[in-house]
């Protein structure tokens, strides 16, 4: 057989294994198909304890990993209008030009704010898993392997395939499985992510009990150390030295625990302080990348200044959630959710949607151009939403199918392998103690 008819058996495969599982799964919760749509969906009705807050972030940060990726090819859509405009040589340009050349600024500005959403994935998952639960080591990673490890290399898969580094024989698998074990790649950049993600989970069973452990006072003078470390490492770039104290708390563990600590009641009186900080960062963080080479050195990813911006979307956030629960429609609210539900699996393919099915299949650069040609700047401005929707929208429904079949099936494999495995050890256990 062909690569492509063993391709598609294996999909006929995993389809018709699906629709079993599921059904299975249905008839054994006892639903009706209605609502096992909406649990699909994660629009079903919430437990007790539910943040709508911390859904509504999530959907907003991989709303802003979009962005933030897609600023880059807004970019280039301007530049190339910058370009022809000075080509053209007449002055009736200059009000364009200016026009261009601000957009081209709000983009810079845009992208950069965006990247906070980096910062928003790590505390909140410091927010969600680091509380304390009666929960052994054993059984939190068979379920983050089932919650994450799963998805990722299903993911990872698809970025081999369009890659063309995978197909149907025993070492191009072996190599397949080498790449997912080492990390990201040129075609996978963005999963660097998921396995910080990873390597802050394995200490999570032991940090939960450390923390119950520790009063109020303590966990605000970590999150002062943690405070302390991020602004000494400005303060050492900015006089030229080099920052040689390293501390699993001035780097992504820290903001990590940060996020469990904007959780705790003792936070609430620096509050005020944060937004405000928040506040200044960004603008400061705009300000740097547009004028500064440097501002990837100090403004992304784990530093002072996005830390605080992070912090003031969170707190924002969380004092205005009984408000946003409130206003939100029943339209938004399902959005919100299902949103939330998917978060992880549109983190992991949106690249791949981004860059092949909405760039290089839709030629959606060439299409702002036209846009342009037509609306001026406003073609711009609706090209590049257009872009980041058609991205986002794609990414969704993609990530539905896509988990409901072969992750979903990977999962159920997984389930019935560690109730095998589980089963052995007990009864190894009860035979030795007879």
């Amino acid at each position: 057989m062909t690569g492509r008819v063993k391709a598609v058996l294996l999909a006929a495969i995993v389809i018709v294994a699906a629709l079993v599982l599921h059904h299975s799964e249905r008839k054994q919760k006892q639903l009706s198909l209605a609502a096992y749509g909406k649990r699909m969906l994660g629009v079903q009705e919430k437990k007790a304890g539910w943040k709508f807050y911390m859904d509504f972030l999530r959907f907003l940060a991989v709303i802003l990993v979009i962005v933030a990726h897609s600023m880059g090819l807004a970019g280039t859509v301007l530049a190339s209008a910058e370009h022809n405009l000075l080509l053209d040589g007449s002055t009736s340009g200059n009000v364009e030009m200016l026009l261009l050349q601000g957009m081209q600024y709000f983009i810079t500005c845009l992208g950069a704010l965006a990247l906070v959403c980096n910062l928003l994935f790590i505390m909140l998952s410091g927010a969600l898993l680091l509380p304390f639960k009666e929960e052994k080591p054993g059984e939190f990673y068979v379920r983050r392997f089932s919650r994450v490890v799963i998805p990722l290399a299903a993911y990872y898969v698809v970025y081999l395939l369009w890659n063309k580094t995978l197909s149907f024989n025993l070492l191009s698998i072996g190599n397949g499985v080498k790449l997912i074990l080492s990390g990201p790649n040129d075609f996978v950049p963005h999963f660097w992510l998921v396995y910080l993600l990873l390597g802050l989970y394995l200490a999570v069973p032991f940090q939960r009990w450390m923390l119950r452990e520790l009063p109020d006072s303590i966990l605000q003078g970590m999150a002062a150390v943690v405070l302390a470390g991020f602004v000494l490492q400005v303060v050492y770039y900015l006089i030229g030295c080099s920052f040689s104290y390293r501390s699993i708390l001035f780097s992504w563990e820290g903001i990590f625990f940060w996020g469990y600590f904007l959780t705790l009641p003792c936070s609430r009186k620096y509050e005020r302080w944060l937004l405000i900080g928040g506040g200044f960062s960004a603008v400061i963080i705009s300000y740097l990348f547009c004028m500064r080479e440097d501002a990837a050195a100090i403004a992304v990813n784990d530093s002072l200044l996005m830390l605080l911006f992070a912090s003031a979307i969170v707190i924002w956030c969380k004092n205005r959630e009984e408000k946003m629960k409130n206003r939100a429609s029943r339209v938004l609210s399902i959005i919100v959710q299902a949103g939330n539900k998917y978060s992880f699996s549109i983190l992991l393919i949106h690249w791949f949607v981004l860059f092949f099915v909405v760039e290089r299949k839709f030629n959606i650069t060439f299409k702002i151009m036209q846009l342009y040609g037509i609306f001026g700047i406003g073609g711009i401005v609706i090209g590049v939403l257009v872009q980041l929707l058609a991205t986002l929208l794609i990414s969704f429904l993609f990530a539905l199918l896509y988990d409901q079949t072969v992750v979903f099936v990977l999962q159920k494999i997984w389930d019935k392998l560690v109730i095998l495995v589980s089963g052995c050890i007990s009864r190894k256990m009860g035979a030795r103690k007879e």
